[in-house]
């Protein structure tokens, strides 16, 4: 009943609010879904603004943002591999569309680089074709 008179009066909890040092109760002033609002209103208007200071960012941290990427990626390894494997099952059909597209764009270089992958792993190569000719039963 006086969660109802709240709403109508717009009243909130106080777990609607952000903690901040520096009010008197330890909590800001402004909601969190008002404050959300305000933030994305003012980086629409300054987006240009916005984006320049993360790039400024991110030329002055390079080797810190790559050592924590690395990490990130080592304590993520299962769950990113699910993302991607749910992201290629959304999108299966244009990721399959745009390597064709780039294929057939850069046919020469991906050839040059599997002919180079092919060279650096003979031994894989070798393995893989005795495996699948026993498989399919292809004399040699």
């Amino acid at each position: 009943m006086f969660q109802d008179l709240f709403e109508m009066w717009g009243v909130r909890s106080i777990g609607d609010f952000v903690k901040n040092r520096r009010y008197k109760n330890g909590f800001s002033n402004v909601c969190r879904a008002c404050q959300s609002a305000y933030n994305r209103e003012r980086y629409l208007v300054q987006k240009e603004k916005f984006l320049k200071r993360a790039k400024v960012w991110r030329d002055k941290n390079k080797e810190k943002r790559r050592v924590y990427q690395k990490d990130y990626r080592n304590k993520n390894k299962e769950r990113l591999k699910l993302l991607a494997r749910e992201h290629y099952k959304r999108h299966r059909t244009r990721i399959i569309e745009q390597n064709k597209k780039y294929y057939e764009d850069h046919k020469e270089s991906c050839l040059a680089r599997k002919k180079l992958w092919r060279l650096k792993n003979e031994e894989r190569v070798r393995e893989y074709n005795k495996k699948y000719k026993l498989k399919h039963k292809i004399a040699s």
